[in-house]
């Protein structure tokens, strides 16, 4: 899979984890950009290792 696709995967994910979210904050402690950008990598990482 390309690096490409891999973040496009990611990418959907995350906005699945998002919609899920809904507006309220898993963690208040950091700010909501912080925390979607922490979604994408670890689902990004993980999509990635399926691939292997």
């Amino acid at each position: 899979m390309s690096k490409e696709i891999a973040a496009q995967v990611a990418a959907q994910l995350t906005q699945a984890w998002a919609i899920r979210s809904g507006v309220k904050k898993p963690d208040p402690s950091k700010p909501i950009e912080e925390q979607v950008l922490t979604i994408y990598n670890r689902l990004l990482v993980a999509v990635q290792q399926l691939d292997r």
